[in-house]
């Protein structure tokens, strides 16, 4: 079951587990990715 919002004479349902997947591709999108490039400290020495 969803959860109620009332404002005034309006009602509206909100569907939580669509909101859970929403919330989910969203983290997905924005995690940094683990394949990224990562900095050569050996590189570049004086």
């Amino acid at each position: 079951m969803g959860k109620l919002i009332i404002d005034g004479n309006e009602v509206y349902e909100i569907d939580e587990e669509c909101m859970k997947k929403k919330e989910a591709e969203k983290k997905k999108l924005t995690a940094p990715e683990k394949s990224g490039q990562r900095y050569d400290r050996t590189k570049n020495v004086s």
